[in-house]
Parts: structure tokens; sequence; C-alpha cells
């Protein structure tokens, strides 16, 4: 965001900037960083039953998938698209 900025780039007026992870920092930016959230704690614990079941020797189907819900977070760094 700052090398845009220096470059005469507004943001979001000439250009939209999404994050991701939703770190602390990311409400303090000029302008706040627009960003998704994500559950690390849910991430976690499902990495820990798939590397438990490999460690049993379970078998896991190849295309085996897991979901994790995310949030959008909406702050000041993306264009509101109107209708």
């Amino acid at each position: 965001m700052t090398t845009f900025q220096e470059k005469g780039v507004r943001i979001p007026e000439d250009i939209s900037i999404i994050g991701f992870d939703n770190i602390k920092l990311s409400s303090f930016m000029t302008p706040p960083l627009t960003t998704i959230e994500q559950n690390r704690m849910l991430i976690g614990q499902k990495a820990a039953d798939v590397l438990v079941s490999l460690i049993e020797d379970k078998p896991i189907d190849e295309s085996y998938e897991i979901r994790i819900p995310t949030r959008l977070i909406m702050r000041n760094s993306c264009m509101r698209i109107s209708d």
C-alpha cells in the first residue's frame, strides 16, 4: 500500500487492495485494509485430525477436502461497486 501511495496511486479510488488473515495491523493502516478473516483455531484442529489419521495409518481419500468458513471484513481499501 505504501508503494502505491508513494507512486500517487489512490487507494481505493485507483486500485482496491484486500488482505488475508485480518491481522490487528489491518485496521490501523491508512486506509484501513479490507481483509478476509479465517478461523486459525479450526484450521489447526482439522490439520491435527488429518495428522493423527496419517500417524494411525487410517486411509485418507485423495478427494478429501476440508472447507473452513471465512468472513469478509470490509474496510476502506476496496471501492464499493454501486448497483
